[in-house]
């Protein structure tokens, strides 16, 4: 490589870093209803001066990212059954339902081509630590303004608020144990210190169960993966960090549902949740095959058939339970199609904790999915705005970052 092409690579490396932390910084936070054109622009500006710097272009300018066929296996399968459904149905709102969904990916195919070619990590997790930090102090303003009302942030909701920190909890934890510099040790702890005050101020009692829960299932899978390979020691820290943080979750789960004046009474802890499951599954046995269409949850849900004779609450538009919605909306084959996306993102990961050199960021994004896929069993995670772009963006991250580390073990045979 001559001089010019070696100073245009360092261009284009501080670029993309600067952009990465642009894009995953505004990606997380909903400060507009069009907020993330915002985080689009950072990348097609940095695309469009990748493009100028890198004439001629050629097939090489296109990374090689078949190591994420899994992912993208599995993209195919869940969105492509939800769409026959929708066009099953034959409404145009319900392919209009799936086509958004489906919309919500699209972070996912940016960050793989970007993190694919390009080492952008430092300033993608410094954008997502910023990103963090500013969902924090949004918290706490509106904590300070009503502490009876549920902090939000940017989100929709306050549970979406809890979705978007657990989301990124275990970055945080993997760059404070990657650094080796006090001091940022210390910036790195008090981050998750305010985390933990803002997923406190959401109340949501959903992302706390889902962080123990997450941690639990992560400690397990470390374990069948990487069996053999763990002194004593080190497995009798790890279980004394997950009981330590299970028993936090749990006098946090405790604490939030005495707040809320419900106790551990299923009946009132999770609202009309269980009268919402029932109408479900009614709803699905009278339409087994396909469903009753993309969208058209909350529209039956409402219907004299349907609907609980004690259920009060308004405004509902799913059960606040991911496979539930795909297995009313979307029929048998939805819900199946839902666990096989989940079943080859979860096998890409424990392939990944097993084969990649850094296994500790492996373990945060297996921790991240983990504790996403368990919140969506007591709210919605994969179609909400912010949080599912979120999710993506971050899986698509790691995707690329799998993809640019196999193109360098490859190079080196």
């Amino acid at each position: 490589m001559n001089d010019v092409s070696m100073d245009k690579q360092r261009y284009l490396i501080k670029a993309s870093g600067v952009a990465a932390a642009l894009f995953a910084g505004i990606a997380e936070n909903g400060f507009s209803a069009s907020y993330f054109s915002y985080a689009l622009a950072a990348f097609l500006l940095f695309l469009f001066y990748d493009l100028y710097m890198s004439r001629p272009i050629d097939r090489s300018f296109l990374p090689d990212v078949r190591s994420a066929k899994w992912l993208f296996t599995g993209i195919v399968i869940f969105y492509g059954v939800l769409l026959i459904s929708a066009f099953l149905h034959g409404t145009k709102g319900s392919v209009n339902t799936v086509l958004w969904q489906f919309n919500l990916t699209i972070p996912f195919f940016l960050m793989l081509f970007w993190r694919a070619r390009y080492d952008i990590d430092k300033g993608f997790l410094c954008g997502m630590a910023a990103g963090a930090l500013v969902n924090c102090i949004w918290a706490f303003v509106q904590f300070h303004a009503d502490p009876n009302v549920p902090a939000m942030a940017g989100y929709a909701q306050q549970n979406h608020l809890g979705t978007g920190i657990n989301l990124m909890w275990p970055f945080v934890l993997y760059m404070m144990y990657r650094t080796q510099d006090t001091k940022k040790k210390v910036m790195w702890a008090v981050l998750l210190v305010l985390m933990a005050g803002a997923l406190y101020t959401s109340k949501s009692r959903g992302a706390v169960l889902a962080l123990s829960g997450g941690l639990i299932l992560t400690g397990i899978t470390l374990i069948a993966a990487l069996r053999g390979k763990f002194n004593l020691g080190l497995i009798f820290k790890g279980l004394a960090v997950i009981a330590l943080v299970t028993a936090v979750c749990a006098g946090g789960f405790l604490y939030l549902s005495h707040d809320k004046k419900t106790g551990l009474d299923p009946e009132r802890v999770g609202g009309e949740r269980l009268m919402m499951l029932e109408a479900s599954w009614e709803m699905w046995n009278d339409h087994k095959l396909t469903g009753v269409g993309p969208g058209k949850w909350g529209e039956y849900y409402y219907s004299p058939k349907y609907h609980p004779k004690d259920g009060h609450e308004k405004g509902h538009t799913m059960p606040h339970d991911m496979p539930m919605l795909f297995l009313t909306e979307d029929g048998i084959f939805g819900v199946a199609a839902y666990f096989a996306f989940l079943l080859l993102t979860y096998g890409y990961l424990y392939r990944a904790i097993r084969t990649s050199q850094n296994k500790a960021l492996a373990s945060a994004m297996m921790l991240s999915f983990l504790i996403f896929t368990l919140h969506g069993l007591v709210d919605t995670t994969i179609i909400n705005k912010i949080p599912g772009r979120m999710y993506y963006m971050i899986l698509g991250w790691y995707a690329g970052y799998i993809a640019y580390e196999s193109y360098r073990q490859r190079r080196l045979i």
